[in-house]
């Protein structure tokens, strides 16, 4: 019997969260609510001011801020994995200005600028320092949800937001030694050899943690193949846990180390099944940070500190949109990319909650000014989703009058520019790939038999690993901008799954599917295949013709492509035929 109370407790919290998330959160959006700003208002409802003052309400509501916290650290790591899944050292390379440059002055200049106004008001100068580090970072949980939300990551306002994220996040450890410094020496000297010593230090870490990722994964992947979905989704997940807490105990953030590790599998074939597989995940648990976010605001400690507290808002917003608008303008960025960054960056971040506790330790502020900074920081980033809406609808308008001289920027992954799109690298789908090849025609091949994928990349071709038959998985494909999709399963059920779903997601797209005989061809035409082909001999090179005219190749080039696959085919069976007589 006590069991069974004692179940009943550690399951109300995850009862309660679950109920809001589920009741009031498709609430919000029908009423065209932000999902950020909505988990943000329920922690404070439900934090200990409000709601947290009734005894009674105690039993439904989240009270364990430790377990809440853990929760919704899991959102950001899931989170940034995600990111690092979208990234290459390659795409990172290429983003070396921005990281450095943009993002590396952004942070020096607002904790310069910031101090100094802080020190005109008359503050000491080891908080008017304090102030400029905690306001110069910005909040990567809500600026890559709001990017990821709207499908941006690849446009130049996601690369430059990414890239100053990303040197704030380096710039974590430095900054912990100077805070440090600051509450630990005379007059805040700071210890220049400590602080050079943490950059040096976090570069070593990332680039060993990497190095060991990129050398056990491979075998992890070939391993998994022999597990299941189940098996596979344990061991990424495992990875992801590793190397999160790894980085951690070296004095990273854990979410840097989530960032590696998506980075590790950034390059494999299984990249997009693993994105659709923790997407959920993903989801509930960064709701469940800004939930518990919410709750850390001291309502009782700043109603009477309310208008210094609105004012330092604002002397933030105004100084570090101001910053970021003119280091991007001067690295050449466009000024409708730049105006949207500087609003969307504006706002304050969670890694100031870990400096001012640090702060709080060295005796570097007291609590009352700690609750003071605490609530700026929060509330700042209570202005987010309508700083980003602003700054969207502003960069617009800026986009229209801009002229055509625009910055050269990296181009996009292969399979964000890819026409065709293959699903199944079988016997059939082996076939098109060459044709596809032969005529210098871009595509993505995806199979869901590891087997397939690796005789394939054997062959030359590059496979993707994941499941055609989930939406989700198809939705990260970019299934709706391709021109053809071909569908050469070899299972029949999943050809006429995938062929309806594919239909339904790209209305405008040629499909081209894979029948076993003329009866299910039909059927296949009437659930939207454009061309359906019997299984019969000859029938992968009758696949390859229609796909390449479907492109918008002529019939001369068509049919030079069948006679090169031929000609190939018959050396084969000849190089074969001498094996065996040898």
């Amino acid at each position: 019997m006590a069991g069974s109370n004692l179940g009943a407790v550690v399951l109300s919290e995850p009862i309660v969260y679950l109920g809001m998330a589920g009741l009031l959160v498709p609430l919000a959006k029908r009423l065209g609510l932000d999902e950020i700003l909505t988990f943000l208002i329920i922690g404070i409802l439900i934090g200990p001011d409000i709601l947290g003052q009734i005894p009674e309400l105690h039993p439904f509501l989240l009270t364990n801020d430790e377990d809440i916290a853990l929760l919704g650290d899991l959102g950001v790591i899931f989170l940034m994995f995600t990111i690092g899944l979208e990234l290459s050292p390659s795409r990172l390379f290429t983003m070396r200005r921005l990281i450095a440059g943009v993002g590396g002055l952004q942070i020096i200049a607002t904790i310069l600028i910031l101090a100094m106004a802080m020190m005109a008001l008359q503050f000491p100068l080891e908080q008017a320092l304090l102030f400029g580090i905690c306001m110069s970072l910005s909040s990567t949980a809500m600026v890559m949800h709001r990017l990821g939300e709207t499908k941006r990551m690849g446009e130049p306002l996601g690369r430059a937001s990414f890239g100053i994220l990303l040197a704030q996040d380096l710039a974590v450890i430095p900054l912990l030694f100077v805070v440090v410094s600051l509450g630990n020496t005379e007059a805040g000297a700071l210890d220049i050899n400590s602080l050079g010593f943490g950059v040096l230090q976090a570069i070593l870490i990332m680039l060993a943690m990497y190095g060991i990722g990129r050398v056990v994964v491979r075998p992890i992947l070939v391993h998994s193949r022999f597990t299941g979905r189940a098996g596979f989704m344990a061991i990424i997940l495992l990875v992801m846990f590793v190397m999160s807490a790894g980085a951690e105990l070296a004095g990273l953030s854990s979410s840097l180390g989530a960032l590696l590790a998506g980075l590790v599998f950034a390059n494999t074939s299984s990249r997009y099944q693993i994105e659709a597989d923790i997407e959920p995940f993903k989801s509930l648990l960064l709701g469940l940070f800004f939930l518990s976010t919410g709750m850390l605001l001291p309502l009782d400690g700043i109603l009477w500190q309310l208008p210094q507290i609105i004012g330092l808002i604002i002397l933030v917003l105004l100084i570090k949109s101001t910053v970021i608008m003119a280091l991007m303008t001067l690295f050449r960025q466009t000024r409708s990319a730049s105006i949207e960054a500087a609003l969307l960056l504006a706002p304050a971040g969670e890694f100031a909650f870990i400096l001012l506790a640090t702060a709080t330790q060295t005796n570097l502020i007291d609590d009352a000014t700690k609750q003071i900074l605490v609530s700026v920081v929060l509330i700042s980033m209570m202005t987010h989703p309508f700083l980003a809406s602003w700054g969207a609808k502003l960069a617009k308008r800026t986009e229209a009058k801009e002229n055509a001289l625009h910055v050269t920027t990296p181009a996009q992954d292969e399979e964000d520019i890819a026409d065709v799109l293959l699903l199944g690298i079988g016997r059939v789908g082996t076939t098109i790939a060459e044709a596809l090849s032969a005529q210098a025609i871009t595509y993505i091949a995806v199979d869901n038999h590891m087997n397939h994928v690796r005789e394939a990349r054997r062959a030359g071709i590059d496979v993707l690993f994941g499941e055609a038959k989930r939406e989700d998985f198809l939705a990260k494909l970019h299934v709706d901008k391709r021109q053809v999709v071909v569908v050469a399963l070899d299972d029949p059920y999943a050809v006429f799954t995938v062929t309806k779903l594919i239909r339904q997601m790209a209305p405008h797209a040629t499909i081209i599917s894979r029948a076993h005989d003329e009866h299910e061809a039909q059927k296949l035409r009437d659930q939207g295949a454009d061309t359906a082909i019997p299984d019969m001999l000859g029938s992968s090179l009758l696949m390859s013709e229609e796909t390449l005219r479907s492109i918008g190749l002529t019939q001369e080039m068509v049919s030079e492509t069948r006679t090169l696959i031929q000609s190939r085919r018959s050396e084969q069976l000849d190089l074969n035929a001498s094996f065996w007589q040898q």
